[in-house]
C-alpha cells in the first residue's frame, strides 16, 4: 500500500461523509447558493485538515517503517488464509485476541512441568542407588 493509494482511500471517505453528513439542512433556511458555498467551505477545510493529519502520520518513521512491514505482510501471505474479524462481542474478540499468548504460556508451562518432573524422578533414582549402595551385613 503506497502513500498514494492512502491517500486516494482517505479522500474517497471524505467525499462520502461530506455528501452524507454535511450537506443536511436544519433549523435554518439558507438559499441554495449560500448552502453551496457553505458545503464547498467545510469539505474543503476538512479535506485540508485529514490529508494534513494523515501526511503527518505517514512520515511519522515509526508508523512509515509499521506500514511498509504490514504492506510485505499482505503481499506475502497466501490468498487462502482467512482473516480474523471482530465478532461485535467485546469479552470474546478480548479472549480471541489474548488466545495466543494464553497458548505460548500454557507451552511455557508445560515445558517446566516436564523439566521439574524429570529433575524430580532423576533425584528420586538417585536416592534409591544410594540407598543400595550401602550393604546390610548380617549379625554373626
Amino acid at each position: 500500500m503506497s502513500t498514494e493509494s492512502l491517500y486516494a482511500a482517505v479522500n474517497e471517505v471524505l467525499k462520502k461523509l461530506v455528501a452524507e453528513a454535511i450537506a443536511t439542512e436544519k433549523c435554518v433556511k439558507i438559499t441554495p447558493d449560500k448552502m453551496e458555498e457553505i458545503l464547498t467551505t467545510a469539505k474543503d477545510q476538512l479535506q485540508e485538515s485529514v490529508l494534513n493529519g494523515v501526511s503527518q502520520v505517514i512520515h511519522n518513521d515509526e508508523v512509515l517503517e509499521g506500514m511498509i512491514k504490514l504492506k510485505n505482510l499482505i503481499e506475502e501471505s497466501s490468498k487462502e488464509d482467512i482473516g480474523w474479524r471482530p465478532s461485535g462481542i467485546p469479552s470474546d474478540d478480548i479472549t480471541g485476541h489474548l488466545q495466543p499468548v494464553m497458548f505460548n504460556i500454557e507451552q511455557n508451562l508445560k515445558k517446566r512441568n516436564m523439566y521439574k518432573e524429570t529433575e524430580d524422578k532423576a533425584r528420586a533414582m538417585m536416592q534409591e542407588a544410594s540407598f543400595y549402595n550401602h550393604s546390610v551385613r548380617p549379625l554373626p
